[in-house]
Protein backbone atom coordinates (compact mmCIF):
# COMPACT_ATOMS: atom_id res chain seq x y z
CA UNK A 1 0.00 0.00 0.00
CA UNK A 2 1.56 3.38 -0.92
CA UNK A 3 0.68 7.13 1.52
CA UNK A 4 0.99 9.85 -0.45
CA UNK A 5 -0.94 12.03 2.59
CA UNK A 6 0.65 10.33 5.61
CA UNK A 7 4.45 10.92 3.75
CA UNK A 8 3.81 14.34 2.29
CA UNK A 9 5.78 17.15 3.81
CA UNK A 10 3.97 19.91 5.72
CA UNK A 11 5.19 22.92 7.23
CA UNK A 12 3.80 24.59 10.59
CA UNK A 13 4.92 28.46 10.67
CA UNK A 14 8.52 27.45 9.26
CA UNK A 15 9.00 24.32 10.34
CA UNK A 16 9.63 21.98 7.52
CA UNK A 17 8.35 18.52 8.32
CA UNK A 18 9.16 15.60 5.67
CA UNK A 19 6.02 13.60 7.00
CA UNK A 20 2.22 13.84 9.27
CA UNK A 21 3.83 11.18 11.77
CA UNK A 22 4.12 12.79 15.08
CA UNK A 23 5.36 11.40 18.35
CA UNK A 24 3.37 13.11 20.99
CA UNK A 25 4.92 12.99 24.78
CA UNK A 26 5.19 10.13 27.10
CA UNK A 27 6.11 10.27 30.57
CA UNK A 28 8.73 7.57 29.58
CA UNK A 29 10.49 7.74 33.40
CA UNK A 30 13.92 7.61 32.64
CA UNK A 31 15.14 10.75 33.84
CA UNK A 32 15.29 10.50 38.11
CA UNK A 33 17.19 13.95 38.52
CA UNK A 34 15.38 15.76 35.38
CA UNK A 35 18.85 15.58 33.49
CA UNK A 36 18.34 13.76 29.96
CA UNK A 37 19.98 10.98 30.32
CA UNK A 38 21.88 8.40 27.86
CA UNK A 39 18.91 6.79 27.83
CA UNK A 40 16.14 9.08 27.13
CA UNK A 41 18.66 10.17 24.11
CA UNK A 42 18.94 6.58 22.82
CA UNK A 43 15.69 6.19 22.71
CA UNK A 44 14.95 9.31 21.14
CA UNK A 45 17.27 8.57 18.89
CA UNK A 46 15.94 5.50 17.56
CA UNK A 47 12.96 7.10 17.04
CA UNK A 48 13.79 9.84 14.95
CA UNK A 49 15.84 7.01 12.80
CA UNK A 50 13.03 5.30 12.08
CA UNK A 51 11.76 8.29 10.06
CA UNK A 52 9.05 10.06 12.26
CA UNK A 53 8.49 13.56 10.89
CA UNK A 54 7.95 15.38 14.43
CA UNK A 55 9.19 14.09 18.05
CA UNK A 56 7.43 15.75 20.92
CA UNK A 57 9.53 15.12 24.42
CA UNK A 58 8.15 15.44 27.15
CA UNK A 59 6.59 16.22 29.95
CA UNK A 60 9.25 19.07 30.55
CA UNK A 61 8.30 20.63 33.99
CA UNK A 62 8.16 24.48 33.72
CA UNK A 63 8.72 24.71 37.29
CA UNK A 64 9.40 22.80 40.82
CA UNK A 65 5.68 23.31 41.70
CA UNK A 66 4.04 21.08 39.13
CA UNK A 67 6.24 18.00 37.87
CA UNK A 68 6.46 14.39 38.58
CA UNK A 69 9.35 12.02 39.47
CA UNK A 70 11.43 11.05 36.31
CA UNK A 71 10.23 14.10 34.70
CA UNK A 72 12.54 15.83 32.04
CA UNK A 73 13.22 19.63 33.49
CA UNK A 74 13.51 22.78 31.36
CA UNK A 75 12.47 25.16 34.97
CA UNK A 76 16.25 26.25 35.06
CA UNK A 77 18.97 27.11 32.62
CA UNK A 78 21.65 24.23 33.83
CA UNK A 79 18.62 21.84 32.01
CA UNK A 80 19.96 23.68 28.59
CA UNK A 81 23.28 21.31 27.64
CA UNK A 82 21.18 18.19 28.67
CA UNK A 83 18.36 19.24 26.08
CA UNK A 84 20.79 20.37 23.66
CA UNK A 85 22.60 17.12 23.41
CA UNK A 86 19.16 15.69 23.01
CA UNK A 87 17.72 17.85 20.80
CA UNK A 88 20.83 17.72 18.04
CA UNK A 89 20.86 13.68 18.33
CA UNK A 90 16.82 13.71 17.10
CA UNK A 91 17.82 16.44 14.46
CA UNK A 92 20.98 14.31 13.09
CA UNK A 93 18.37 11.53 12.27
CA UNK A 94 16.40 14.05 10.59
CA UNK A 95 13.37 14.82 12.60
CA UNK A 96 12.40 17.53 14.32
CA UNK A 97 11.84 17.93 17.72
CA UNK A 98 9.75 19.72 20.30
CA UNK A 99 9.11 19.89 24.14
CA UNK A 100 6.35 19.75 25.58
CA UNK A 101 5.82 22.33 28.69
CA UNK A 102 4.23 20.84 31.77
CA UNK A 103 2.96 22.35 34.93
CA UNK A 104 0.20 19.65 36.04
CA UNK A 105 -1.32 21.63 38.71
CA UNK A 106 -3.89 19.93 40.95
CA UNK A 107 -2.93 16.05 39.32
CA UNK A 108 0.66 16.99 40.97
CA UNK A 109 1.16 15.02 44.30
CA UNK A 110 2.01 17.06 47.52
CA UNK A 111 4.45 14.32 48.00
CA UNK A 112 6.98 14.84 44.80
CA UNK A 113 6.85 18.69 45.41
CA UNK A 114 8.00 18.70 49.37
CA UNK A 115 4.87 18.06 51.15
CA UNK A 116 3.22 22.17 49.56
CA UNK A 117 -0.06 21.89 48.75
CA UNK A 118 -0.66 21.68 44.35
CA UNK A 119 -1.88 24.53 42.81
CA UNK A 120 -4.96 25.11 40.18
CA UNK A 121 -7.72 27.50 39.09
CA UNK A 122 -9.88 26.75 42.54
CA UNK A 123 -9.46 24.28 45.65
CA UNK A 124 -11.46 21.21 43.83
CA UNK A 125 -10.48 17.89 44.74
CA UNK A 126 -8.65 15.89 42.40
CA UNK A 127 -10.01 12.55 42.06
CA UNK A 128 -6.47 11.13 40.40
CA UNK A 129 -4.50 12.27 43.60
CA UNK A 130 -7.60 12.90 46.13
CA UNK A 131 -5.79 16.21 47.46
CA UNK A 132 -7.43 19.38 47.52
CA UNK A 133 -5.68 21.84 45.46
CA UNK A 134 -4.71 25.75 46.43
CA UNK A 135 -6.26 27.97 44.17
CA UNK A 136 -3.77 30.56 42.41
CA UNK A 137 -3.97 34.55 43.71
CA UNK A 138 -4.72 36.85 41.39
CA UNK A 139 -0.88 37.95 41.68
CA UNK A 140 0.85 35.12 41.34
CA UNK A 141 -0.87 34.09 38.15
CA UNK A 142 2.12 36.31 35.82
CA UNK A 143 4.58 34.26 37.73
CA UNK A 144 3.30 31.11 36.32
CA UNK A 145 2.90 32.39 32.92
CA UNK A 146 6.87 33.63 32.73
CA UNK A 147 7.91 30.40 34.03
CA UNK A 148 5.76 29.12 30.34
CA UNK A 149 7.32 31.37 28.54
CA UNK A 150 11.24 31.32 30.05
CA UNK A 151 10.89 27.47 29.80
CA UNK A 152 10.05 28.36 25.50
CA UNK A 153 12.92 30.16 25.76
CA UNK A 154 15.68 27.59 27.11
CA UNK A 155 14.10 24.91 24.70
CA UNK A 156 15.03 27.26 21.48
CA UNK A 157 18.05 28.23 22.95
CA UNK A 158 18.66 24.14 23.71
CA UNK A 159 17.99 24.19 19.57
CA UNK A 160 14.27 22.58 19.79
CA UNK A 161 12.21 23.61 16.95
CA UNK A 162 9.08 23.91 18.26
CA UNK A 163 7.33 23.97 22.01
CA UNK A 164 3.79 22.42 23.01
CA UNK A 165 1.91 24.08 25.65
CA UNK A 166 -0.34 21.35 27.28
CA UNK A 167 -3.37 22.54 27.89
CA UNK A 168 -5.52 19.19 27.90
CA UNK A 169 -5.46 15.85 30.02
CA UNK A 170 -6.49 17.57 33.10
CA UNK A 171 -3.09 19.91 33.74
CA UNK A 172 -2.90 23.02 34.98
CA UNK A 173 -3.66 24.98 31.85
CA UNK A 174 -6.94 22.50 31.57
CA UNK A 175 -7.93 23.46 34.79
CA UNK A 176 -8.29 27.45 34.20
CA UNK A 177 -10.06 26.45 30.72
CA UNK A 178 -12.99 23.74 32.35
CA UNK A 179 -16.06 25.36 34.13
CA UNK A 180 -15.71 22.27 36.16
CA UNK A 181 -12.21 23.23 38.04
CA UNK A 182 -12.37 26.82 37.51
CA UNK A 183 -14.99 28.38 39.44
CA UNK A 184 -13.87 32.27 39.28
CA UNK A 185 -15.10 33.28 35.92
CA UNK A 186 -6.71 35.44 20.67
CA UNK A 187 -3.06 34.08 21.31
CA UNK A 188 -0.99 32.53 18.28
CA UNK A 189 -1.44 28.79 17.90
CA UNK A 190 0.08 27.43 14.84
CA UNK A 191 -0.79 23.53 15.47
CA UNK A 192 -3.36 22.22 17.37
CA UNK A 193 -2.86 18.50 19.21
CA UNK A 194 -6.41 16.75 20.26
CA UNK A 195 -6.34 14.05 22.46
CA UNK A 196 -9.57 12.47 24.20
CA UNK A 197 -10.20 13.32 27.69
CA UNK A 198 -8.80 14.28 30.82
CA UNK A 199 -7.06 11.32 33.47
CA UNK A 200 -10.56 11.66 35.32
CA UNK A 201 -12.60 10.73 32.43
CA UNK A 202 -14.56 7.73 32.90
CA UNK A 203 -14.45 7.04 29.24
CA UNK A 204 -11.49 4.51 28.19
CA UNK A 205 -8.57 7.19 26.56
CA UNK A 206 -5.98 4.05 25.40
CA UNK A 207 -7.17 0.66 26.32
CA UNK A 208 -8.16 -2.17 24.64
CA UNK A 209 -11.86 -1.08 24.93
CA UNK A 210 -10.92 1.93 22.67
CA UNK A 211 -11.57 1.33 18.91
CA UNK A 212 -8.58 1.95 16.55
CA UNK A 213 -8.97 5.68 15.76
CA UNK A 214 -11.94 5.91 18.37
CA UNK A 215 -11.39 10.11 19.05
CA UNK A 216 -10.41 10.99 15.42
CA UNK A 217 -13.73 12.73 15.15
CA UNK A 218 -12.06 15.03 17.99
CA UNK A 219 -9.72 16.10 15.59
CA UNK A 220 -12.05 16.31 12.83
CA UNK A 221 -14.91 18.62 14.44
CA UNK A 222 -11.64 20.91 15.67
CA UNK A 223 -10.38 21.05 11.98
CA UNK A 224 -13.84 22.18 11.14
CA UNK A 225 -13.37 25.82 13.01
CA UNK A 226 -9.86 26.41 13.18
CA UNK A 227 -7.68 27.37 10.20
CA UNK A 228 -4.22 25.86 10.98
CA UNK A 229 -3.30 22.19 10.82
CA UNK A 230 -4.74 20.06 13.84
CA UNK A 231 -3.24 15.96 14.95
CA UNK A 232 -5.00 13.52 15.56
CA UNK A 233 -4.16 10.99 18.78
CA UNK A 234 -5.30 8.29 20.58
CA UNK A 235 -5.23 4.66 19.37
CA UNK A 236 -3.90 5.20 15.84
CA UNK A 237 -1.44 2.60 16.06
CA UNK A 238 -1.36 1.65 12.02
CA UNK A 239 0.13 3.44 8.80
CA UNK A 240 -3.06 2.96 6.86
CA UNK A 241 -5.00 4.69 9.86
CA UNK A 242 -3.13 7.26 9.55
CA UNK A 243 -3.39 7.65 5.67
CA UNK A 244 -7.03 7.28 6.00
CA UNK A 245 -7.44 10.33 8.67
CA UNK A 246 -5.67 12.56 6.58
CA UNK A 247 -7.30 11.44 3.19
CA UNK A 248 -10.19 11.83 4.33
CA UNK A 249 -10.03 15.33 5.58
CA UNK A 250 -10.37 14.44 9.75
CA UNK A 251 -6.41 15.89 10.17
CA UNK A 252 -3.68 17.41 8.72
CA UNK A 253 -0.88 15.13 11.10
CA UNK A 254 -1.77 12.03 13.31
CA UNK A 255 0.01 11.22 16.52
CA UNK A 256 1.64 7.80 17.53
CA UNK A 257 3.18 7.87 20.66
CA UNK A 258 2.86 3.90 21.87
CA UNK A 259 2.78 3.29 17.98
CA UNK A 260 6.53 4.14 17.71
CA UNK A 261 7.23 3.05 21.59
CA UNK A 262 6.39 -0.85 20.12
CA UNK A 263 7.62 -0.35 16.44
CA UNK A 264 10.60 2.82 16.05
CA UNK A 265 10.83 2.06 12.48
CA UNK A 266 7.12 2.13 11.92
CA UNK A 267 7.28 5.16 9.34
CA UNK A 268 10.28 3.81 7.85
CA UNK A 269 8.80 0.22 7.12
CA UNK A 270 5.45 1.91 5.82
CA UNK A 271 7.27 3.83 3.05
CA UNK A 272 9.15 0.84 1.98
CA UNK A 273 6.48 -0.87 1.19
CA UNK A 274 6.66 -3.51 4.27
CA UNK A 275 3.62 -2.48 6.19
CA UNK A 276 3.14 -6.38 7.10
CA UNK A 277 6.45 -6.47 9.33
CA UNK A 278 5.34 -3.48 11.66
CA UNK A 279 4.96 -4.62 15.21
CA UNK A 280 1.78 -2.44 16.69
CA UNK A 281 1.15 -1.55 19.98
CA UNK A 282 -1.91 -3.44 21.56
CA UNK A 283 -2.87 -0.98 23.81
CA UNK A 284 -1.96 -3.47 26.88
CA UNK A 285 -0.33 -0.42 29.08
CA UNK A 286 1.56 -3.12 30.50
CA UNK A 287 4.91 -1.79 30.44
CA UNK A 288 3.69 1.97 29.38
CA UNK A 289 1.12 3.33 31.50
CA UNK A 290 1.18 0.99 34.21
CA UNK A 291 4.45 0.99 34.54
CA UNK A 292 3.97 5.21 35.09
CA UNK A 293 1.57 4.79 37.75
CA UNK A 294 4.15 2.68 39.87
CA UNK A 295 6.54 5.31 39.50
CA UNK A 296 8.76 2.77 37.08
CA UNK A 297 10.72 3.46 33.67
CA UNK A 298 8.03 2.68 30.48
CA UNK A 299 8.77 -0.56 28.51
CA UNK A 300 7.14 -2.08 25.92
CA UNK A 301 5.02 -5.58 25.68
CA UNK A 302 5.84 -6.18 22.12
CA UNK A 303 9.75 -3.97 22.03
CA UNK A 304 11.86 -5.77 24.70
CA UNK A 305 14.40 -2.85 23.56
CA UNK A 306 12.01 0.02 24.38
CA UNK A 307 14.15 2.14 26.95
CA UNK A 308 17.13 -0.20 26.79
CA UNK A 309 18.58 0.95 23.44
CA UNK A 310 22.15 1.35 24.29
CA UNK A 311 21.79 -1.56 26.73
CA UNK A 312 20.56 -4.00 24.11
CA UNK A 313 22.33 -3.31 20.71
CA UNK A 314 21.11 -5.98 17.93
CA UNK A 315 25.11 -7.38 16.57
CA UNK A 316 26.11 -9.57 13.98
CA UNK A 317 27.25 -12.63 15.49
CA UNK A 318 31.10 -13.78 15.12
CA UNK A 319 29.90 -17.19 13.76
CA UNK A 320 26.42 -17.95 11.98
CA UNK A 321 24.98 -20.67 14.63
CA UNK A 322 22.19 -22.91 14.06
CA UNK A 323 19.23 -22.08 17.03
CA UNK A 324 15.94 -24.43 17.63
CA UNK A 325 13.06 -22.54 19.28
CA UNK A 326 10.99 -25.07 21.20
CA UNK A 327 7.14 -23.41 21.30
CA UNK A 328 5.24 -20.87 19.04
CA UNK A 329 4.06 -18.44 21.09
CA UNK A 330 5.31 -14.67 21.67
CA UNK A 331 8.40 -15.82 23.60
CA UNK A 332 9.24 -18.32 21.33
CA UNK A 333 8.41 -16.30 18.24
CA UNK A 334 10.54 -12.90 19.15
CA UNK A 335 13.33 -15.34 20.34
CA UNK A 336 13.40 -16.72 17.12
CA UNK A 337 12.95 -13.15 14.74
CA UNK A 338 15.33 -11.39 16.93
CA UNK A 339 18.29 -14.69 16.45
CA UNK A 340 17.52 -14.53 12.78
CA UNK A 341 17.81 -10.79 12.71
CA UNK A 342 21.29 -11.18 14.03
CA UNK A 343 22.09 -13.87 11.39
CA UNK A 344 21.46 -17.33 12.50
CA UNK A 345 19.78 -19.97 10.75
CA UNK A 346 16.76 -20.50 13.03
CA UNK A 347 14.31 -23.14 13.16
CA UNK A 348 11.30 -22.97 15.33
CA UNK A 349 9.06 -25.59 16.28
CA UNK A 350 5.66 -25.95 17.43
CA UNK A 351 3.81 -29.05 18.76
CA UNK A 352 -0.03 -27.41 17.96
CA UNK A 353 -1.46 -26.82 14.47
CA UNK A 354 -0.99 -23.15 14.54
CA UNK A 355 1.50 -20.01 15.85
CA UNK A 356 0.58 -17.78 19.08
CA UNK A 357 0.06 -19.73 21.79
CA UNK A 358 -1.94 -18.57 24.91
CA UNK A 359 -2.22 -14.74 23.29
CA UNK A 360 -4.96 -16.76 20.23
CA UNK A 361 -7.45 -16.88 23.41
CA UNK A 362 -8.02 -13.30 23.26
CA UNK A 363 -9.12 -12.89 20.33
CA UNK A 364 -12.92 -14.27 21.95
CA UNK A 365 -12.81 -11.80 24.54
CA UNK A 366 -14.22 -8.75 23.91
CA UNK A 367 -12.44 -5.58 24.04
CA UNK A 368 -9.06 -7.70 23.97
CA UNK A 369 -9.03 -8.50 20.42
CA UNK A 370 -6.45 -6.63 19.61
CA UNK A 371 -3.83 -8.34 21.82
CA UNK A 372 -3.95 -10.84 18.52
CA UNK A 373 -1.79 -8.36 16.74
CA UNK A 374 1.52 -9.15 18.74
CA UNK A 375 1.32 -12.73 17.14
CA UNK A 376 -0.06 -11.92 13.97
CA UNK A 377 3.19 -9.45 13.79
CA UNK A 378 5.12 -12.13 14.88
CA UNK A 379 4.20 -14.28 12.18
CA UNK A 380 4.57 -12.03 9.71
CA UNK A 381 7.99 -11.04 11.07
CA UNK A 382 8.88 -14.85 11.09
CA UNK A 383 8.09 -15.13 7.56
CA UNK A 384 9.92 -12.14 6.19
CA UNK A 385 12.66 -13.76 7.73
CA UNK A 386 12.59 -17.00 6.55
CA UNK A 387 12.68 -19.14 9.78
CA UNK A 388 11.83 -22.30 8.86
CA UNK A 389 8.69 -23.07 10.66
CA UNK A 390 7.36 -26.67 11.81
CA UNK A 391 4.10 -27.62 13.59
CA UNK A 392 1.99 -30.05 14.76
CA UNK A 393 5.63 -31.70 16.02
CA UNK A 394 6.41 -32.06 19.34
CA UNK A 395 10.04 -31.61 20.52
CA UNK A 396 12.05 -34.96 22.41
CA UNK A 397 15.76 -35.84 22.80
CA UNK A 398 16.08 -37.37 19.50
CA UNK A 399 14.87 -35.18 17.63
CA UNK A 400 17.44 -31.93 18.79
CA UNK A 401 20.36 -35.28 18.47
CA UNK A 402 19.10 -35.57 14.32
CA UNK A 403 19.16 -31.64 14.05
CA UNK A 404 22.25 -30.95 16.21
CA UNK A 405 21.73 -27.16 16.72
CA UNK A 406 24.26 -24.89 18.41
CA UNK A 407 21.53 -24.16 21.27
CA UNK A 408 17.72 -24.74 22.16
CA UNK A 409 15.45 -22.29 23.10
CA UNK A 410 13.03 -23.51 25.18
CA UNK A 411 9.45 -21.62 25.06
CA UNK A 412 6.81 -23.94 25.67
CA UNK A 413 4.66 -21.58 27.58
CA UNK A 414 2.67 -22.74 30.88
CA UNK A 415 -0.82 -25.04 31.18
CA UNK A 416 -3.85 -23.95 33.23
CA UNK A 417 -4.21 -25.80 36.97
CA UNK A 418 -7.06 -27.28 38.70
CA UNK A 419 -8.39 -26.76 42.07
CA UNK A 420 -8.69 -29.54 44.19
CA UNK A 421 -12.31 -29.42 44.48
CA UNK A 422 -14.86 -32.05 45.14
CA UNK A 423 -16.71 -32.76 41.74
CA UNK A 424 -13.54 -30.87 39.24
CA UNK A 425 -14.49 -33.88 37.25
CA UNK A 426 -18.07 -33.50 36.88
CA UNK A 427 -18.69 -32.76 32.74
CA UNK A 428 -20.12 -29.44 34.20
CA UNK A 429 -16.89 -27.99 34.77
CA UNK A 430 -15.05 -26.92 31.98
CA UNK A 431 -11.69 -25.41 31.91
CA UNK A 432 -11.62 -21.69 31.19
CA UNK A 433 -8.94 -21.97 28.72
CA UNK A 434 -10.81 -24.59 26.93
CA UNK A 435 -13.99 -21.97 26.92
CA UNK A 436 -12.09 -19.35 25.58
CA UNK A 437 -10.84 -21.37 22.70
CA UNK A 438 -14.55 -22.17 21.55
CA UNK A 439 -14.81 -26.07 22.33
CA UNK A 440 -17.45 -26.61 24.83
CA UNK A 441 -20.96 -24.72 25.09
CA UNK A 442 -22.11 -23.58 28.80
CA UNK A 443 -25.66 -23.41 30.00
CA UNK A 444 -27.33 -19.87 30.97
CA UNK A 445 -26.18 -20.08 34.43
CA UNK A 446 -22.37 -19.70 35.09
CA UNK A 447 -20.00 -19.59 37.96
CA UNK A 448 -16.56 -18.61 37.24
CA UNK A 449 -14.47 -20.07 40.42
CA UNK A 450 -11.54 -16.92 40.30
CA UNK A 451 -11.30 -13.24 40.05
CA UNK A 452 -8.39 -12.73 38.51
CA UNK A 453 -7.85 -11.39 34.60
CA UNK A 454 -8.63 -15.24 33.01
CA UNK A 455 -11.40 -15.34 35.04
CA UNK A 456 -12.63 -11.93 34.65
CA UNK A 457 -12.25 -11.84 31.12
CA UNK A 458 -14.25 -15.20 30.66
CA UNK A 459 -16.96 -13.45 32.29
CA UNK A 460 -16.77 -10.51 29.82
CA UNK A 461 -16.90 -12.94 26.97
CA UNK A 462 -20.01 -14.94 28.24
CA UNK A 463 -21.53 -11.99 29.01
CA UNK A 464 -21.50 -10.57 25.86
CA UNK A 465 -23.18 -13.49 24.57
CA UNK A 466 -26.44 -12.44 23.11
CA UNK A 467 -26.01 -9.51 23.24
CA UNK A 468 -26.38 -7.39 19.49
CA UNK A 469 -23.29 -6.46 17.36
CA UNK A 470 -21.70 -3.09 16.43
CA UNK A 471 -23.36 -3.14 13.13
CA UNK A 472 -26.81 -4.24 14.47
CA UNK A 473 -26.35 -1.29 16.71
CA UNK A 474 -25.20 1.09 13.84
CA UNK A 475 -28.23 -0.67 11.71
CA UNK A 476 -31.06 0.65 14.97
CA UNK A 477 -29.34 3.80 15.59
CA UNK A 478 -29.28 5.11 11.68
CA UNK A 479 -33.05 3.85 11.26
CA UNK A 480 -34.18 5.01 14.87
CA UNK A 481 -35.86 1.89 14.92
CA UNK A 482 -35.70 1.29 18.43
CA UNK A 483 -35.67 3.89 21.14
CA UNK A 484 -32.65 4.70 23.00
CA UNK A 485 -33.61 2.52 26.23
CA UNK A 486 -33.93 -0.71 24.30
CA UNK A 487 -30.92 0.07 22.17
CA UNK A 488 -28.67 0.13 25.48
CA UNK A 489 -30.55 -3.14 26.99
CA UNK A 490 -29.73 -4.66 23.75
CA UNK A 491 -26.00 -4.05 24.03
CA UNK A 492 -25.96 -4.59 27.97
CA UNK A 493 -27.93 -7.44 28.26
CA UNK A 494 -26.95 -11.05 27.19
CA UNK A 495 -28.51 -14.57 27.26
CA UNK A 496 -26.69 -15.75 30.18
CA UNK A 497 -26.64 -15.23 34.17
CA UNK A 498 -22.81 -15.28 35.17
CA UNK A 499 -21.10 -14.73 38.69
CA UNK A 500 -17.62 -14.63 39.19
CA UNK A 501 -16.28 -15.93 43.10
CA UNK A 502 -12.84 -14.94 43.96
CA UNK A 503 -11.50 -16.16 47.50
CA UNK A 504 -9.63 -12.74 48.23
CA UNK A 505 -11.14 -9.44 48.95
CA UNK A 506 -10.43 -7.92 45.51
CA UNK A 507 -10.91 -9.16 42.36
CA UNK A 508 -8.48 -8.56 39.45
CA UNK A 509 -5.46 -7.65 41.27
CA UNK A 510 -3.61 -9.09 38.47
CA UNK A 511 -4.59 -6.46 35.75
CA UNK A 512 -2.85 -3.21 35.91
CA UNK A 513 -3.95 -0.02 37.02
CA UNK A 514 -5.25 1.47 33.95
CA UNK A 515 -7.00 -1.43 32.52
CA UNK A 516 -8.75 -2.65 35.49
CA UNK A 517 -11.22 -0.07 36.26
CA UNK A 518 -12.57 -0.63 32.63
CA UNK A 519 -12.39 -4.42 32.86
CA UNK A 520 -14.80 -3.56 36.01
CA UNK A 521 -17.10 -1.27 34.70
CA UNK A 522 -17.62 -3.50 31.16
CA UNK A 523 -18.35 -6.04 34.20
CA UNK A 524 -21.32 -3.91 35.69
CA UNK A 525 -22.42 -2.80 32.58
CA UNK A 526 -23.25 -6.39 31.81
CA UNK A 527 -24.47 -7.34 35.02
CA UNK A 528 -22.23 -9.60 36.18
CA UNK A 529 -22.52 -10.88 39.93
CA UNK A 530 -18.93 -10.43 41.52
CA UNK A 531 -18.75 -12.22 44.98
CA UNK A 532 -15.39 -11.67 46.80
CA UNK A 533 -13.96 -13.67 50.31
CA UNK A 534 -15.82 -17.14 48.81
CA UNK A 535 -14.44 -20.36 48.63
Amino acid sequence: MEFPNLFSPITINGMALKNRIVMPAMHLGYTSEGEVTDRLVDFYTLRARGGVGLIIVGGCSIDEHGGMASMICISDDRFIPGLERLASAVKGEGAKVAAQLYQAGRYTHSSMIGGEKPISSSAVRSRLTGEIPRALKLEEIPAVQDAFSEAAIRAKKAGFDAVEILGSAGYLICQFLSPLTNLREKVGVDLFNITGGWHETRVPQLTTFVPRKGFAYLAQGVKSAVSVPVIASNRINDPCLGEEIIRNGGADMVAMARGLLADPYLPDKAGEGKTDQIYHCVACNQECLDNIFELKPVGCLVNPRAGKEGEIVITSPARAKKVLVVGGGLAGMKAACTASERGHRVTLVERSGQLGGQILLNRNIPGREEMVTAATDLINNLKALNVDLILRKGVDYQFIKERAPDAVVLATGARPSLPDIPGIENQNVVPAWDLLSGKPIVGKKVVIVGGNAVGLETALYLANQGTISPEVLHFLVTNRAETWDTIEQLVSKGNKEITVLEMTKKVGQDIGKSTRWTVMAELRRLGVRVITGAR
